[in-house]
C-alpha cells in the first residue's frame, strides 16, 4: 500500500470495494516506520476513496474510512482480535486519480521542467 500507483491500478482493475494492507513490519524494529506505513496506507485509502483494513503481524493495525478517519487502531506489539463495523459503498465510483494515476506525475514533471527552464534563462 505504500506505492500510490499500485493501489490506483488495483482499484481500477478489480473495482475493489475495500483496500487491505497486510505486512510483516517487525523488521523495522523499534522505529517510527510502522506509524509512517499506516499513515501512507490511509493516504492511499483517501486517494482511491476506499475504506482500509491495515493488518500487521506486530501490531499497529487499524481500520480507516475512505475519508481518512481512523475508526480503530491498535498499538504496536498488541496481540488481539477485533470486530469493527466498516461501512463501504458497493457502487463506489473510481476517483480521477484511480482512473489516471500517471497524469499527476506527468503534470508535476512538466511544471518542474518549466520552472527549471525559467530559472536557467534568468541566470
Amino acid at each position: 500500500m505504500l506505492f500510490p500507483i499500485f493501489s490506483a491500478t488495483a482499484t481500477r482493475a478489480t473495482e475493489g470495494d475495500i483496500l487491505t494492507a497486510q505486512s510483516n513490519n517487525s523488521w523495522f524494529g523499534e522505529t517510527r516506520v510502522p506509524y509512517q506505513h499506516m499513515s501512507a496506507s490511509v493516504l492511499r485509502s483517501v486517494e482511491t476513496r476506499r475504506p482500509l483494513v491495515h493488518v500487521m503481524n506486530n501490531g499497529l493495525s487499524g481500520v480507516a474510512l475512505a475519508s481518512g478517519r481512523i475508526l480503530h487502531r491498535t498499538e504496536r506489539h498488541e496481540v488481539a482480535g477485533y470486530l469493527v463495523d466498516l461501512p463501504y459503498r458497493k457502487d463506489a465510483e473510481l476517483t480521477f486519480y484511480s482512473r489516471y494515476p500517471y497524469w499527476l506525475i506527468s503534470i508535476l514533471s512538466v511544471v518542474l521542467a518549466l520552472m527549471l527552464f525559467r530559472a536557467w534563462r534568468h541566470t
